[in-house]
């Protein structure tokens, strides 16, 4: 796995997962995207885009009066054995997030939200741990990441700051960069929502099980339609 991000709101996530494959994400700063080995190449749209510019945002408690309109701290609570201040972010576009920070350090420990997705809105949680020095900066080497009942861990091997990257880097693969343009072309022909119909009908698609080998014959037949006598 390879994180890569630069200024103000690129960024790119190539990761390999056990049973899943390859996914990829990333944004340009103007297209958020994302590419994996079951669903293909896709632009992301409406919160799900504002979710992830904000992810993009690397340095985003510097700048958190812009990305959020109200920072509320509402309590207290014990997380993985720290004790945390409980802050909620309400961000300009999307469900408020809540952060928790450790009391005695400030460094955060805990994100928690409800995050809108291809096939819905699901709960997340991310724990951060393990900060330790990179350089004059402090960062964390342990991740986890809680969402419809699966738990993914990230150990983080090493974290460079002011790396040369390739020009290229954050460039929109070439099959994103290709749905972009035909949702673009959809969009400025005001045909959006037939792009709205055909993304609906592509997750109707996935989620259905496969036809048997006798639906299927029945299908190219012309006996009945079929229609089961």
């Amino acid at each position: 796995m390879e994180d890569a991000f630069g200024v103000p709101i690129d960024a790119v996530d190539d990761r390999e997962l056990e049973g899943i494959g390859k996914i990829e994400s990333g944004s340009d700063g103007e297209v958020a995207w994302e590419n994996n080995a079951m669903q293909g190449p896709r632009v992301k749209q409406g919160v799900e885009k504002a979710d992830a510019f904000r992810d993009a945002t690397f340095n985003a408690a510097l700048y958190w009066r812009k990305l959020y309109t109200k920072a509320e701290t509402v309590g207290t609570e014990t997380v993985t054995g720290h004790e945390c201040y409980k802050v909620v972010l309400t961000p300009l576009e999307g469900n408020p997030t809540s952060h928790f920070y450790d009391k005695k350090s400030g460094l955060l420990i805990k994100t928690a939200a409800k995050r809108t997705t291809q096939m819905g809105e699901i709960e997340a949680e991310g724990f951060v741990d393990d900060y330790r020095p990179e350089g004059d900066v402090v960062a964390a080497h342990k991740l986890t990441n809680k969402f419809a009942g699966q738990e993914i861990l990230i150990t983080v091997e090493k974290v460079e700051f002011n790396s040369d990257l390739a020009k290229d880097r954050f460039d929109l693969p070439d099959e994103v960069k290709a749905k972009d343009q035909i949702e673009a072309a959809f969009a400025s022909a005001g045909l959006w929502h037939v792009m709205r119909h055909i993304r609906a009908r592509d997750r109707v698609t996935e989620a259905a099980p496969p036809l048997t080998k006798e639906r299927d014959n029945t299908r190219d037949g012309s006996d009945n339609g079929g229609i089961p006598p």
